[in-house]
């Protein structure tokens, strides 16, 4: 379940806890994480879908750790890793992804244009991101939990 997420601890994750990259108790971390898929195991969240949620999840804690830099006129991410394990956890496009976290457009007339965001500006749409999945993962999570035959 642990690789599903693309996960290997908590040391340098922003949204783990640990955006300063101080050192973490990655052996807590790990015990947590196996405690959760065991109780999803035990209410039949398993297999496929086990690892399903498990990319999202890993997703939005990859989306946290995207951070921006300027490079010329535009705003870059500054770190390709964990947006290629982002894009791959949610099979999206790189480029795209990067270009939507960077730019925003906005219609003149009849011509829409790409504009680069500020940082402050792509932060917030990481952080938009990753709080929609996180949503859409635990809108999701009841769906196969009714389903499932009482105990």
């Amino acid at each position: 379940a642990r690789s599903a997420a693309s996960l290997s601890g908590a040391a340098g994750n922003r949204y783990l806890g640990d955006a300063a990259g101080a050192k973490a108790d990655s052996g807590a971390h790990g015990k947590r994480f196996q405690d959760v898929s065991d109780a999803l195991a035990g209410l039949g969240i398993a297999g496929e879908q086990a690892k399903h949620l498990w990319g999202v999840v890993g997703a939005v804690v990859h989306a946290g750790n995207l951070a921006f830099k300027p490079k010329g006129e535009e705003l870059v991410i500054a770190d390709n890793r964990p947006l290629h394990t982002l894009v791959k956890q949610l099979g999206l496009e790189a480029v795209q992804a990067e270009e939507a976290l960077v730019t925003r457009k906005i219609k003149v007339g009849a011509e829409v244009i790409a504009k680069p965001n500020t940082e402050a500006e792509a932060e917030s749409v990481r952080d938009a991101l990753a709080k929609a999945l996180f949503s859409a993962a635990f809108d999701w999570l009841p769906r196969p939990l009714n389903k499932a035959p009482p105990r």
